[in-house]
């Protein structure tokens, strides 16, 4: 079933569109500027862009969803390099736990002279789109090792060689992380780890998949891994078991290599 909503903005009758579009789970939001309810212009931006995400937001409530379903935007903009920092706080402080996919473009105009910025949105109902990855912060270490301690896996520490650190975030919260120790041009991915409540979605997955990528970039030609227990999970990933004994690569100058934990763990390694 096709579901469309209007706003009551004069270019939707003239034009003929909708203000949005339902099919199914997906949400078409067409788009969007800075005219209030009554008709009224905003002046800025900042404001604008505020007031578009809030027409967005009544919009996708009348089809059944919310900001947190949308899963991309477009932001068309006439003076990007004026305004662009305006309206990205603006829409930062929207979907600052959402992260949709998004674009910002700039046109040479809008429809009516004192628009500077449309705005338009894609939501899928039920998606609830707030979980991400994204490298850790200085103040998610102790977050981080209440994971890994609880998971009973070494915390990087003070002793190690820098750990690049990437976290999944919940609503804020820290749910996962993996690490990357690098000792050229070798790599040691560490400290994968998920909150049991948000095991077997993927999550831990996308954290190694990340790490690989990383070390893929930083120019790195192997990455290796000791586990214990987990060599087919990340066999599915790539690794290989590789016989520990008279192992001297350069990674092995990780202290992971020296931690009474991980004595009986097995090496793994990938070609990047």
């Amino acid at each position: 079933m096709r579901i469309a909503v209007q706003s009551g903005a004069p270019w939707e009758a003239k034009v003929g569109y909708a203000r949005a579009v339902r099919v199914g789970d997906r949400i078409v939001v067409t788009g969007t500027t800075g005219l209030t309810a009554d008709g009224t212009p905003t002046e800025g931006a900042e404001a604008q862009a505020r007031q578009a995400l809030a027409n967005i937001e009544t919009a996708l409530a009348k089809l059944g969803a919310s900001t947190r379903d949308v899963i991309r935007t477009r932001m068309f903009v006439t003076d990007i390099q004026r305004d662009w920092e305006a309206i990205g706080r603006a829409h930062g402080e929207v979907f600052a736990h959402v992260r949709p996919a998004t674009s910002m473009v700039e046109v040479s105009a809008l429809i009516a002279p004192w628009m500077v910025v449309e705005i338009e949105a894609e939501a899928v109902v039920g998606s609830g789109a707030h979980l991400f990855i994204e490298p850790a912060a200085i103040n998610d270490h102790a977050a981080i090792a209440a994971l890994l301690e609880a998971a009973e896996q070494p915390v990087p520490g003070s002793d190690d060689a820098p750990v690049r650190m990437w976290v999944a975030r919940h609503e804020g919260r820290v749910v996962g992380a993996a690490g990357l120790e690098v000792h050229r041009p070798q790599g040691l991915l560490r400290s994968v780890v998920v909150a049991p409540d948000h095991r077997r979605k993927g999550l831990g997955a996308a954290l190694t998949q990340g790490v690989i990528s990383a070390a893929r970039e930083a120019g790195l030609t192997q990455l290796f891994l000791l586990t214990l227990g987990a060599n087919d999970y990340f066999a599915s990933h790539g690794f290989a078991d590789i016989p520990r004994a008279g192992f001297d690569g350069p990674v092995a100058a990780s202290r992971a290599f020296a931690l009474h934990a991980c004595d009986n763990a097995t090496l793994m390694r990938r070609t990047l």
